[in-house]
């Protein structure tokens, strides 16, 4: 039997065509199931017909006329007009759009600001929190005259009206401008507008941007007014009270030693609260939470200092704190207080900046606290060392990415680094290498500090101290992730301090410790004769603290870095340097007597 050409049939189709065909001859002619048919029914409804003579309904043309350039355009000014003052808006961009031009006078100018400025007048609540007429507003506080910025002074200046704009995306940008026009003397008068409203603004992401400018713009009290609702609000009704009588501002310390203000618990446990919306949503970026966690961190119980380093250890925030004074204490606190799963999430958040951080004033002090605090070498090494030597000649040039190679060469030395920026490094005690935080009221004495410069001179001469039993053999291995001895409530540091800058500066070729002298051996004329590299040249002919330089080189490398200094020194001066400018120092003369003292083949090179 043959198969009958077509598709195939499905299992069970034909049988059940063939029954459709008998009920259909015994009913009367129906369509069997399965099969198709054309309609031809003449009373089909025929397409409505526009009157434009096209059916109606979408076709492929009229999508592609909705998604053309023009339509976004038109919708903006649909939902324009549909907005509160949308034929307002429409003028005034008009005009603001004529005003702009490089072809209007300033006559003309004026005029058009002065037109708006009128037509504006009692509707800068509605208009500020659009995104063209807020332009408009802030045009005429920038170009306005004090007469027009005076009348949106008085409409915007009061409590729940700033609080309304500060908290809008385009509103704020106003409160922006009012700021930076308000005069010195109308400043506290504006500043006043912001009472009982911080918290609220520090946890929002615009209102936060209004409240960096008014600090940035705020004196010495006035930033204490705004810093002391963090506190408590008895605290900052006394900063407050401050202004009006003209003292001095107020730190978190002077609250805690008020017993008026319910108790130094009760101050801390309210920031601790506040405090905490703030973590969780990562808004520490402005300077002035940079001033409140460090105020907070170094009066707090260390089990609260950990609950900060648990919820900001491993995120990008803590970058964003390390370019002022009080970030960088801030996180050298959290990094004391950190164990070391966290110390390494801290290291391991900085890849990229590294280098960006080295050459920031304050930056720079986190990577040096980092140096001393975390026990895996191995991973300092692959995310802070590499990206230094990166460029090595022009870290050591930089006057502030040097000091992180010259803390491993003269660890904290007073010559490098001011005082102001040492007090932002934990203390270390040289015996055990331990952390411990510094204070002012805790500073060494006279005798203590001779005290302690005797025991530094006694340890050089026996050499450095053995480490600790209990360490391990292997260099740079890490060390466990949990929780570590306290002491006073920080992190103990287990590997000894000179352990850690003696792996940092590694061993072999390609090792930090190699590149300095290879770099001081090819440069040796231009750093003998440059202000920072001077420095750089002096320790490293030093060997380092201790001779850790020495340790991790060869003789051979240093008695070539000798000899090519010698060579850098004997040589005749070109003609450039002779025609240097009457007064300018020749610096090799700053450098040449220091390395003279430090180097014991000095003398066999050079004649003086």
């Amino acid at each position: 039997m043959k198969k009958r050409a077509g598709a195939p049939v499905k299992k069970g189709e034909g049988a059940k065509n063939k029954r459709a065909e008998r009920r259909g001859a015994k009913f009367g002619n129906k369509k069997p199931a399965g099969v198709t048919k054309r309609s031809s029914d003449p009373k089909k409804k025929k397409p409505i017909i526009k009157t434009d003579g096209k059916p109606a309904g979408k076709s492929k043309e009229d999508g592609k006329e909705g998604k053309g350039k023009d339509s976004a355009p038109q919708d903006d000014q649909k939902k324009t007009y549909n907005k509160p003052h949308g034929d307002l808006i429409q003028d005034l961009v008009l005009e603001w759009e004529k005003s702009r031009s490089t072809k209007v006078s300033d006559e003309d100018r004026k005029k058009v600001l002065s037109d708006m400025a009128k037509r504006v007048k009692g509707k800068v609540m509605e208009l500020g929190t659009n995104h063209k007429a807020s332009r408009i507003i802030q045009a005429i506080i920038k170009l306005g005259t004090p007469t027009e910025k005076a009348n949106l002074f008085a409409e915007i200046s009061n409590a729940d009206s700033i609080l309304h704009l500060s908290r809008s995306s385009y509103g704020h940008f106003v409160v922006k401008s009012l700021l930076e026009g308000t005069p010195k003397k109308d400043l506290t008068k504006m500043l006043a507008n912001f009472r009982g409203k911080v918290v609220t603004l520090a946890r929002h992401p615009c209102g936060a941007g209004v409240l960096e400018v008014a600090y940035s713009l705020a004196n010495s009290v006035q930033r204490s007014a705004l810093v002391a609702e963090f506190y408590g609000p008895e605290f900052a009704l006394k900063a407050h009270g401050a202004i009006v009588k003209g003292g001095a501002g107020l730190t978190l310390k002077d609250a805690l030693a008020d017993p008026q203000l319910g108790g130094r618990m009760a101050v801390i446990a309210h920031a601790s609260r506040v405090l905490a919306g703030v973590w969780e949503k990562g808004m520490v970026t402005p300077a002035f939470m940079h001033r409140v966690l460090s105020e907070y961190l170094q009066v707090a119980p260390a089990s609260m200092i950990r609950e900060a380093a648990d919820s900001l250890a491993g995120d990008q925030a803590l970058v964003r704190m390390m370019h002022t004074l009080d970030g960088v204490r801030a996180v050298n606190i959290i990094v004391q207080h950190a164990n070391n799963k966290e110390r390494k999430k801290i290291v391991k958040s900085l890849k990229g900046v590294v280098r960006k951080l080295a050459e920031d004033e304050y930056g720079r002090l986190v990577l040096l606290n980092l140096m001393d605090a975390v026990d895996d070498t191995v991973l300092v090494r692959k995310t802070v060392i590499a990206e230094l030597q990166e460029d090595l000649l022009a870290v050591a040039t930089h006057k502030s990415a040097r000091s992180t190679l010259l803390h491993l060469l003269a660890p904290r030395h007073p010559r490098y680094l001011a005082p102001q920026l040492l007090a932002c490094l934990p203390a270390l005690d040289t015996a055990t290498g331990d952390t411990t935080t510094t204070d002012k009221a805790t500073a060494e004495t006279p005798v203590k500090k001779e005290a302690g410069k005797k025991r530094v001179r006694e340890e050089e001469e026996e050499g450095p101290p053995p480490p600790p039993p209990g360490d391990p053999p292997g260099e740079g291995e890490e060390e466990d992730d949990g929780e570590e001895k306290e002491g006073e409530g920080a992190t103990a540091v287990k590997k000894p301090i000179h352990v850690k800058r003696k792996e940092l500066l590694g061993s072999g070729k390609g090792s930090l410790g190699v590149q300095l002298v290879e770099m001081c051996t090819e440069h040796a004329g231009d750093m003998i004769r440059d202000v920072h590299l001077a420095d750089t040249l002096v320790e490293v002919v030093r060997g380092g603290d201790g001779g850790l330089l020495v340790e991790s080189t060869s003789p051979a490398a240093f008695e070539a870095l000798y000899e090519a200094i010698a060579a850098a020194a004997n040589a005749e001066p070109e003609e450039e340097e002779e025609e240097e400018e009457e007064g300018e120092e020749d610096l090799f003369f700053k450098a040449k007597p220091r390395s003279v003292v430090y180097c014991k083949y000095w003398q066999s090179l050079i004649w003086i």
